[in-house]
C-alpha cells in the first residue's frame, strides 16, 4: 500500500500528464512574459513628443496668466449699474470698481472709473511710495449715491492713483456747519506735498457738489498740504499744514493756509493775515 495521499494520484491524471514542462514550454513561457512587459513598459513611458507639447502647454498658460495681471480692468460707464451685482433673468453681473468711496449722512460718495482703468505695481521705493503699492491709471467719475438714486456731480480725466493696497480707498471727511467735506487724495505719499480734490454735501438739502480753491481770485480743482500730516478744521475753518518751499516760507518757517468755506461759490477761499497777504502763502 503506497504511503502518498491518494489526491496525489489523481492528479496525475490531471491536465498536465502525457505534457511535460520542457526547455521549449519554457521558452514560449519567457518570451510571453517578456511581450507583456513590453507592452506595459510602452503603455507607462511618455513619448518624446508628448513631453514636449505639455511644455508647450504650460508655456502658453503661464503667458496668459501674465497678461491677464496686465490686462486693464473695466467698469461699466452707466451710473445706475454702480453697486450692483447681479443682472436679469438670474445672470450674474460682474462687481464694479469703487477706487475711492465717503460715507455721508444720507448717501456717499463713490469714485469709480469710467472705461478702462489700467494696474501696475511700483516695484522700486520712492517718496511716492513703496515698492509693493499699487497705481491705478485711467478716467473716474464722482458719484453722489442716496436714497437709492445715484448722480455723477464730477468727472476727472487722466488721474493716477497710488494707493497700499487695490481695495477701496477711503474719502476723508472733515465735518464744518453747513456741509460734510470730502478729500479725495488719489497719491497718499509725496516727495514735496499732498494733492486732493474737494467735495462738499450741504447738511441744508443734501446736495452734493465739488469744491474749488481760491486764492487771490485764481480758482483751482486741487489743493495740497505737507506729507506727514493732515489737513484738520478750526474754527470752521479748513487748515492746510504748508511745506517748505515757494510760497510757504515765512520769517517763522512755514505757515499753516487757512480757507474758508463759501457754498454759494463752491469754494474753500483763502484768507490773509494782518499784513494782508495770504495765509502761509499761495
Amino acid at each position: 500500500m503506497s504511503s502518498k495521499p491518494q489526491w496525489y494520484e489523481r492528479g496525475r491524471n490531471g491536465p498536465f500528464e502525457g505534457e511535460p514542462f520542457d526547455a521549449g514550454m519554457r521558452q514560449q513561457v519567457r518570451q510571453r512574459i517578456k511581450k507583456r512587459h513590453e507592452i506595459s513598459s510602452g503603455k507607462r513611458r511618455m513619448p518624446v513628443y508628448m513631453l514636449s507639447a505639455a511644455a508647450v502647454v504650460l508655456l502658453v498658460v503661464g503667458l496668459w496668466i501674465s497678461f491677464l495681471d496686465k490686462s486693464p480692468i473695466t467698469s461699466p460707464t452707466d451710473s445706475s449699474a454702480i453697486g450692483s451685482g447681479g443682472g436679469q433673468d438670474g445672470q450674474q453681473q460682474l462687481q464694479p470698481v469703487i477706487r475711492a468711496e465717503g460715507a455721508a449722512d444720507n448717501g456717499r460718495l463713490l469714485i469709480v472709473p469710467d472705461g478702462e482703468e489700467t494696474q501696475d505695481v511700483l516695484g522700486a521705493p520712492s517718496c511716492y511710495g513703496l515698492e509693493t503699492d499699487i497705481s491705478f491709471k485711467g478716467n473716474y467719475r464722482v458719484v453722489y449715491e442716496t436714497h437709492g438714486k445715484q448722480n455723477t456731480i464730477a468727472a476727472l480725466a487722466d488721474l493716477n492713483f497710488i494707493q497700499p493696497s487695490a481695495g477701496t480707498a477711503a474719502l476723508t471727511r472733515l465735518q464744518f456747519p453747513e456741509a460734510d467735506v470730502f478729500l479725495l487724495i488719489p497719491q497718499y505719499r509725496d516727495c514735496h506735498g499732498i494733492s486732493f480734490y474737494a467735495y462738499a454735501v450741504a447738511k441744508d438739502g443734501g446736495e452734493a457738489f465739488p469744491l474749488t480753491f481760491s486764492t487771490d481770485g485764481t480758482q483751482s480743482d486741487t489743493s495740497y498740504y505737507a506729507p506727514d500730516q493732515a489737513p484738520g478744521v478750526d474754527d470752521g475753518r479748513l487748515v492746510l499744514p504748508s511745506t517748505e518751499g515757494p510760497g510757504g516760507e515765512t520769517a517763522e518757517g512755514p505757515q499753516d493756509r487757512i480757507f474758508t468755506l463759501d457754498l454759494t461759490a463752491r469754494s474753500f477761499v483763502q484768507i490773509r493775515d494782518q499784513t494782508g497777504q495770504p495765509t502761509g502763502g499761495s
